[in-house]
């Protein structure tokens, strides 16, 4: 990190760790809207106490898949990252106000952390189908909805019927499709669930982070995940287990 000691007051402290910022810039000590040093600090200390025991770090220094269920037998091996974003109330944020420029109101979203978790190509490649197979038969449906009706002898036999028909044909065809799609997603997420989380919101860490109170964003039915090669390496909720210390010192904090 490029980090010098220019008299700030958090320099070399264990919020500066677990901020885990790679230049003194992109602090929130700096900046148009800069919070206070004890305002950070309340925030990093808040942050660290609605984290469960062990914190987020492992979800991505792990060397293993965090959505193969460990029941199934050993987890495949790390060959990226899932990642997607959780929220928390608390603390309490400063919000623009009708009236006053600031003033402290209670916002929706008091801590945004990334969830950054290993996973291996085999729940990568599951993941990907459950989202994208309804798209995937929508699509062939429909495509073979218009070249049939394409062939000029069926488009003039379903047009003598009514003008309007070969469009109904066409979209009961993207309907068929869509249903089918939705019909396979949910019988390959029961064969998938005896051998990974198919809603990561089951697993262990994820769902007591719930019961506490974190949300993640945006919150839809389901989950939507960035798959990446590597991991965002600066930010709160980046820094590793090490950072997370009592004790006084530097850690190397690149990516895992």
């Amino acid at each position: 990190m490029d980090m010098k000691d220019n008299g700030c007051p958090l320099n070399g402290t264990r919020t500066c760790r677990l901020l885990n910022m790679q230049a003194c810039a992109q602090c929130p000590l700096n900046g148009q809207d800069a919070e206070t040093p004890e305002e950070i600090t309340n925030a990093v200390e808040t942050f660290e106490r609605l984290l469960p025991e062990g914190g987020i770090a492992p979800f991505f220094e792990t060397k293993q898949c965090c959505f193969c269920r460990p029941e199934a037998g050993t987890p495949g091996g790390k060959s990226g990252y899932a990642i997607f974003s959780m929220a928390h109330p608390e603390p309490l944020r400063r919000q623009p106000g009708v009236l006053v420029r600031k003033r402290k109101r209670r916002s929706p979203v008091g801590t945004l952390v990334p969830i950054q978790a290993a996973v291996c190509k085999a729940c990568r490649r599951r993941m990907l189908a459950l989202e994208y197979l309804p798209t995937v038969t929508t699509l062939l449906f429909g495509t073979a909805g218009l070249v049939t009706l394409a062939v000029q002898s069926v488009s003039d036999a379903v047009s003598r019927v009514a003008e309007w028909l070969p469009l109904l044909i066409w979209a009961v065809c993207l309907v068929g499709g869509w249903g089918l799609g939705r019909g396979l997603v949910a019988l390959l997420k029961k064969s998938y669930a005896r051998v990974m989380y198919t809603d990561f919101r089951e697993h262990p860490v994820i769902s007591e982070m719930k019961r506490g109170g974190w949300f993640e964003i945006p919150q839809d039915k389901e989950l939507k995940f960035v798959f990446s090669k590597t991991r965002t390496g600066y930010g709160l909720g980046t820094a590793p287990s090490t950072a997370y210390r009592k004790a006084e010192g530097t850690e190397e904090n690149g990516n895992s």
